[in-house]
């Protein structure tokens, strides 16, 4: 115990004897500090810092910072002049010097880390903008069907945005002048209805995508019949799915189908049956397409309507619907 007692005292003396020797460095000047210490080394070399005219005390060769803090321009400690220092002070030079190769080693070795880590990201970039897209878009879920007697609509899907190109033609193979009709819209989901075609008659449809660097998929043709026309028409277009619906207090949203391109007309009414007449009818549209669709406003609130729906198709023929009604909710 008391081996260990004299250990802890003499270490701590060190310790205090180091210090106060960096403390009394940084103020006593080398040549007197060191004429205590070493005797003639310390005049030698004393004498030789007075010819160069520098008078260094030990402190400055282990307080690198202060020195460049201060703008001092003191020297590096030589082998010699470092001989003439006390044990201490030589002991504590080497750590720092030590820690500062250390540090200096650190800081070399990050550098190559990060100029490393600089051309592998150059190399991924350039690789990266190397890459050219060769793959062209997938075509699948393609649909055609006949609309009436002179259209036909097409529908497909593909994996990549692209454009939109629907081909057609009486022969197959489809010929090189065939007819086509095409969007340069990019989107994935694809619809185009054809328009102007003979009655009665098959047409064999084709489709093509291109994505944005060009690359092009073309479908193998699929066929479909127009409808045939009816010598003297005299039926009537069929109206069915009639709704009213979105219903507020004060405006609804009425719907229905027709089995045939037809105009359509909205007659509505508070009092039943409703009268087809200019005065009831609050909603017309002269364009033939098979879904019919219209808003109603001015309504009064908490009142029941009665409606009815007209639609005409191309021969002049009129369907009527049954009638209906809804009630505006209360305000």
């Amino acid at each position: 115990m008391q081996n260990n007692n004299m250990y802890n005292i003499n270490n701590k003396t060190g310790k205090v004897v180091i210090l106060t020797a960096l403390a009394i460095g940084l103020l006593v000047p080398f040549g007197a500090y060191a004429q205590n210490g070493n005797g003639n080394n310390g005049n030698n070399g004393r004498d030789r810092e007075e010819k160069e005219g520098k008078r260094t005390s030990p402190g400055w060769y282990v307080a690198p910072g202060l020195r460049a803090r201060l703008g001092a321009d003191a020297p590096e400690a030589s082998a010699e002049v470092k001989a003439s220092l006390p044990l201490g002070i030589q002991r504590l030079i080497d750590r720092l010097i030590g820690r500062d190769r250390d540090r200096d080693d650190n800081r070399d070795k990050n550098g190559r880390d990060r100029d490393r880590d600089k051309g592998r990201d150059e190399k991924d970039k350039d690789e990266d903008k190397d890459e050219v897209d060769t793959t062209a878009p997938t075509i699948s879920r393609l649909r055609i069907r006949a609309e009436g007697t002179s259209s036909i609509r097409v529908a497909w899907m593909t994996d990549e945005p692209a454009t939109s190109k629907a081909m057609w033609s009486t022969q197959n193979p489809l010929p090189t002048n065939a007819s086509s009709s095409a969007t340069a819209d990019l989107k994935t989901e694809h619809q185009i209805l054809i328009n102007g075609l003979e009655a009665d008659t098959v047409y064999f449809v084709a489709v093509s995508s291109a994505d944005a660097s060009g690359n092009t998929s073309t479908s193998t043709p699929l066929y479909a019949k127009t409808r045939a026309e009816i010598a003297g028409d005299t039926r009537a277009p069929g109206i069915f799915g009639l709704t009213a619906w979105a219903i507020g207090d004060t405006d609804a949203r009425v719907t229905w189908f027709t089995n045939e391109r037809a105009s359509a007309n909205l007659y509505l009414s508070t009092t039943s049956p409703v009268a087809l007449t200019a005065e009831n009818e609050v909603a017309s549209d002269a364009n033939s397409t098979f879904f019919h669709s219209f808003s109603v406003g001015e309504l009064a609130s908490s009142t029941t309507y009665y409606y009815v729906a007209g639609s005409a198709d191309a021969s002049g023929n009129v369907g009527v619907s049954a009638e209906g009604n809804f009630t505006t909710k209360a305000e």
